[in-house]
């Protein structure tokens, strides 16, 4: 698991930061922020979750600055959110797919960064769940929202997590090919958020169960007092 390198292509790097920062954009306009607010959270919802990442591993250095084209199309990308709200909802088919495209690769890429700098495989799927949705958390926070990740829906945490998972698991314990686990990881990802928007998948609220455990431990009670009863 430490050997080799997960190389996601630069164009479909690209194109997962355009569309976290695109939606940062959207949400800077929506919530009436002003040009710093769009460039910051379209910085922090396109590069966020791999900076989270980069700064929990400490000495690999944040691969968000190795380079201006993230921040040069963070930027951009947020612009036209922000100017062009009408336009980006008539995208929205395609920067859903888009979206749960950079899901799987996000996660992959970052279980496997973990992977390489000696982590076990649990803190390996947590760090590439971070980095997922990580920019989606920070974004939902400085607008004082709770965080879509939090927020009973549609599987977009889980997507991730099945993702960064089934990436550690076919890498560290099945021995599989790097290359070929990371298409079958992003793969069954895809198809986990789309099939949880179309057939409505949904994360529920907590139910109280006490009155349940009260009620078992009641008919145990009356049992052990009448053991004859019916």
């Amino acid at each position: 698991a430490t050997i080799g390198q997960v190389a996601v292509p630069l164009p479909l790097e690209l194109a997962a930061v355009f569309v976290g920062a695109v939606v940062g954009g959207v949400f800077a306009a929506d919530h009436k922020l002003d040009i710093m607010g769009m460039a910051t959270l379209g910085i922090v919802a396109g590069l966020g979750g791999g900076i989270i990442r980069d700064v929990i591993l400490l000495d690999h250095g944040v691969a968000a600055f190795s380079s201006r084209d993230f921040l040069i199309v963070a930027l951009l990308a947020a612009a036209l959110g922000y100017y062009f709200t009408g336009l980006v909802h008539r995208l929205n088919p395609v920067l859903f797919t888009i979206d749960a495209l950079s899901l799987g690769l996000f996660a992959i890429v970052g279980a496997d960064k973990a992977m390489r700098a000696g982590l076990m495989p649990m803190p390996a799927i947590l760090l590439g769940t971070i980095t997922a949705v990580g920019g989606s958390v920070l974004r939902d926070m400085l607008v004082g929202d709770v965080p879509r990740l939090l927020r009973p829906g549609t599987l977009y945490g889980l997507t991730a997590v099945v993702g960064a998972g089934f990436f550690v698991l076919l890498v560290d314990i099945a021995h599989v090919t790097k290359g070929w686990a990371g298409i079958v990881s992003v793969a069954l990802a895809v198809v986990v958020r789309g099939l949880s928007v179309w057939l409505k998948w949904e994360t529920k609220p907590a139910s109280d169960l006490s009155p349940l455990l009260f009620g078992a431990a009641r008919r145990i009670r009356d049992g052990a007092r009448d053991p004859w009863r019916r």
